[in-house]
């Protein structure tokens, strides 16, 4: 029987319409992103908006796990796939659409380390008739402009 590796790639549904991917290799391993603090998630959220994310790891004992990043849209939209195997020190990565999903949450996750790892209770929202702005630590420091 075939090994229940975790497939590379978007879920089907995805990939396709989509286009073919580009592929790269990262040096951060996906896991952290998995398992991160709701802190993260919030800043990634906030830096990243409009994806979902999905963690596929392997049923058998080898370890290897996919992290997807998706178009919260629906199919067809943009993709991202970090691919972790044990052993190795960088990731292959695949993207596709018109946004580069994982440079986008590489880009967040990297910026809420620079920032010491905020615990939530330093993340806040002000909400108008506008529209609502996450910030850190006071509303005079929004995450996006």
């Amino acid at each position: 029987m075939r090994s229940q590796r975790p497939a590379a790639g978007p879920p089907d549904s995805w990939g396709s319409a989509a286009g073919d991917p580009a592929r790269s290799r990262t040096r951060l391993d996906p896991r952290p992103i998995r398992y991160a603090p709701v802190a993260a998630d919030l800043a990634i959220a906030a830096l990243v908006p409009g994806v979902v994310s999905r963690f596929h790891e392997d049923t058998e004992p080898t370890g290897e796990a996919t992290l997807w990043v998706l178009d919260a849209t629906g199919p067809g939209g943009s993709w991202a796939s970090v691919d972790y195997v044990p052993g190795d020190h960088s990731y292959e990565v695949q993207q596709a659409g018109d946004r580069d999903l994982w440079d986008e949450v590489q880009a967040a996750y990297s910026r809420w380390l620079a920032w010491g790892r905020p615990d939530i209770d330093r993340f806040g929202i002000t909400v108008t008739p506008d529209g609502e702005r996450v910030w850190l630590d006071s509303p005079d420091n929004p995450l996006t402009p």
